[in-house]
C-alpha cells in the first residue's frame, strides 16, 4: 500500500510540473507577443513607412518591390497605404467603418502578407496560445553570449484532409533575456523580427 501511495504522489508531482511548465510557457509567449507586436491597445500612435525589396540576389527580378505606409492611432483607428508596380490600396479604419480604395487587378498575396506582418508578425495570440499547449519546448542557453540564448516553441497543426493526411509545423522563438520575439513561422513562411528605427527598446514596439 505504501508503494502505491509513493507512485501516486510521484505521478501527481509530474503532472503538476508539466501543467506549471505549460502555464509558464503560455505566459511568456503572451508577454513576448504583446511586447513585440504593434497592434496592442497600449501602443502609442506612430507613423511607419517600409520600403520593400528582395534581400536575396536570386529574387531581384521577382518584381516584389513596393512601399507600405501606416498611420496608427489605435487598433480601431488607422490608415494604411500600399504601393507596388501593379497595385495601390488606401485603407482607412475608424471604429466599425472600413473604407478602401483599390487600383489594380488584385492585391498581391506577398504584399498583403507583408503589410499585415509589419504590425502583427505572428498569428492571432489566441491561436498561438492554444497550439502552444501541446508544443515542444527547447531552451538553448548560451552563458558566454546570452544574446544568443533562445526559448524555442514548436507545434504541429493538422492541415490535411481525411483522404490526404498532412501537417504544418509552426514555431516561435523568444529571447529569454529581453523577453522579445526573435522569429516566428509556420504555414505561409517564416519571419525574423528586428528592431525598427524609432522603436529602440522592442522589436518594433514604441516605448510606453
Amino acid at each position: 500500500m505504501r508503494k502505491k501511495w509513493q507512485i501516486g504522489i510521484i505521478a501527481i508531482t509530474v503532472v503538476c510540473a508539466i501543467s506549471t511548465q505549460a502555464s509558464d510557457t503560455a505566459a511568456r509567449i503572451k508577454k513576448a507577443i504583446e511586447r513585440s507586436t504593434l497592434n496592442q491597445s497600449g501602443t502609442k500612435p506612430f507613423h511607419l513607412k517600409a520600403e520593400l525589396a528582395p534581400s536575396l540576389e536570386r529574387d531581384k527580378e521577382s518584381g516584389r518591390t513596393g512601399t507600405v505606409e501606416i498611420w496608427w492611432a489605435s487598433p480601431t483607428r488607422w490608415r494604411r497605404e500600399v504601393h507596388s508596380a501593379q497595385f495601390h490600396q488606401i485603407e482607412i479604419v475608424d471604429g466599425d467603418h472600413d473604407w478602401q480604395k483599390n487600383e489594380g487587378d488584385y492585391f498581391p498575396e506577398w504584399l498583403r502578407q507583408v503589410a499585415i506582418e509589419l504590425i502583427r508578425p505572428v498569428p492571432p495570440l489566441d491561436d498561438v496560445l492554444e497550439h502552444a499547449k501541446s508544443a515542444e519546448i527547447r531552451n538553448f542557453s548560451n552563458p558566454v553570449n546570452p544574446a544568443f540564448s533562445q526559448l524555442n516553441i514548436d507545434w504541429a497543426t493538422d492541415t490535411g484532409t481525411p483522404e490526404v493526411h498532412n501537417i504544418s509545423r509552426s514555431y516561435v522563438a523568444i529571447n529569454p533575456n529581453t523577453g522579445l520575439l526573435l522569429y516566428a513561422g509556420g504555414l505561409g513562411g517564416g519571419r525574423r523580427l528586428q528592431r525598427l528605427r524609432g522603436f529602440p527598446r522592442t522589436n518594433g514596439r514604441p516605448n510606453r
